[in-house]
């Protein structure tokens, strides 16, 4: 039989264990592959992203930063990081790591409507509708469904139902991603 190559191991744990909530499963296969590939940016991104998931954000924010080690320019990685700060309290730190992934990727909407989420959180409202206004600009096809979804995880309930009716006219959460 042979060994399993360490970008099924990074599709396995992304697409098919993340997705279930098989969390540890995932952080399993990422540790595995990195066993096998230990500079593959896919596999540290999968095992950041996996231990947010299971909500071990220190975790998440060290596998983050080891990632940077190799390529401070892997954009997701800065998503990553920014998501795990924020969800330990640390809001200004998930603006930067935020704002840098904006920077690497001006054209990644995830990452703006991150950044905008992030001043929400932090009590910058200006700056949260500042970058709303971006959102709201036609190049950005996905905007209203991603603030949709930012207001709804700061816990913005008015501003969350206002952007869903932009989606699809409903003011459900579940309307406008099904």
């Amino acid at each position: 039989v042979e060994p399993v190559q360490p970008l099924v191991r990074y599709c396995y744990a992304n697409n098919y264990l993340l997705p279930l909530g098989r969390f540890p499963e995932a952080i399993e296969q990422c540790r595995l592959g990195l066993e096998s590939d230990p500079l593959s940016m896919l596999l540290h991104f999968a095992m950041a992203l996996s231990r947010y998931c299971a909500r071990q954000y220190g975790e998440a924010i060290a596998c983050s930063r080891r990632a940077m080690e190799i390529d401070a320019n892997f954009y997701p990685v800065w998503f990553t990081l920014g998501m795990a700060q924020l969800q330990a309290g640390s809001a200004q730190e998930a603006i930067t790591s935020f704002k840098r992934g904006a920077e690497l990727a001006p054209w990644w909407s995830f990452g703006a409507w991150a950044l905008a989420a992030a001043y929400h959180i932090a009590g910058d409202y200006e700056q949260s509708q500042e970058w709303v206004r971006k959102l709201e600009a036609p190049r950005w096809a996905s905007g209203a469904k991603l603030m949709a979804a930012a207001y709804h995880i700061a816990g913005d309930r008015q501003h969350s139902q206002e952007w869903f009716r932009k989606v699809n006219g409903s003011s459900s959460c579940a309307a406008a991603f099904y």
